[in-house]
């Protein structure tokens, strides 16, 4: 038996997988398609640079920590 697989697990789609056989005589399976959805569930993530809690004084200059952001399939979000 051979298959045929178009599945790209970088990119959200759908695919298909296609699978053929032949006996020794020759006599062809009919083929069998078997469809593959690539989907993005997984949420981003959003991670702080420092404490989620910061005491500062009145009147002084603050300057925010910073965050990252990253994605399972699109990698680091941070400059978007």
């Amino acid at each position: 038996m051979t298959s045929v697989s178009t599945v790209n697990t970088d990119a959200v789609g759908s695919y298909s997988v296609t699978y053929r056989v032949s006996d020794a005589n020759g006599n062809a399976a009919v083929e069998v398609v078997r469809t593959v959805k690539v989907v993005d569930t997984t949420v981003p993530v959003i991670t702080l640079s420092g404490s989620s809690t910061v005491t500062h004084e009145a009147k002084g200059t603050y300057v925010d920590g910073g965050a990252r952001a990253s994605d399972t399939l699109d990698g680091n979000l941070t400059g978007r």
